[in-house]
């Protein structure tokens, strides 16, 4: 605690402290220490899937609101990284009509469907055994590309 208060005495400003626990709320996600598992908080899962099946309605909006909206769905997704891949419409409605007001376009609306049937699942077993295929993927606007490769499992759980 003395080292929080030589920072406030120079002007920082510091966020909460809290003590080591069995089960932590951190930046709206929940880390399970005992059962070594990490998931979106419930009530933020809740907002977001709310959000995304309204948004799978189609409704006008403009891509710095999906932009916001694809912001929450990022943090809450990373537990289960395979998720990130589902946006692909959306990222290009906000290239399209950042300040422009118009109807989703059916594609990102039945994204936005995809990702709140699958927000339930945004989580991670950390005790899950490491798996010797690598696999990774990437996309853009115009294209898209995967690789694979297996690699010792040792070396694996190194990289991380």
């Amino acid at each position: 605690m003395r080292l929080l208060k030589a920072f406030q005495v120079k002007g920082f400003v510091m966020h909460e402290v809290a003590l080591g626990e069995i089960t932590a709320t951190v930046l709206g996600g929940v880390v399970h220490g005992l059962e070594h598992f990490v998931h979106g908080k419930d009530d933020k899962i809740a907002l977001l899937r709310g959000v995304f099946l309204w948004l799978s309605s189609g409704p006008k909006v403009t891509g710095q609101v999906i932009e916001k909206v694809l912001g929450h769905f990022i943090y809450v997704a990373l537990p289960a990284r395979a998720l990130l891949s589902v946006p692909r419409a959306l990222y290009a409605f906000i290239k399209d009509s950042y300040l422009i007001p118009q109807c989703l376009w059916r594609s990102a609306a039945y994204e936005s469907k995809l990702i709140a049937a699958l927000l339930p699942l945004a989580s991670c077993d950390l005790d899950r055994a490491w798996h010797p295929r690598v696999d990774a993927s990437d996309a853009s606007l115009t294209g898209c590309a995967a690789v694979s490769s297996c690699l010792d499992p040792a070396a694996v759980k190194e990289m991380g």
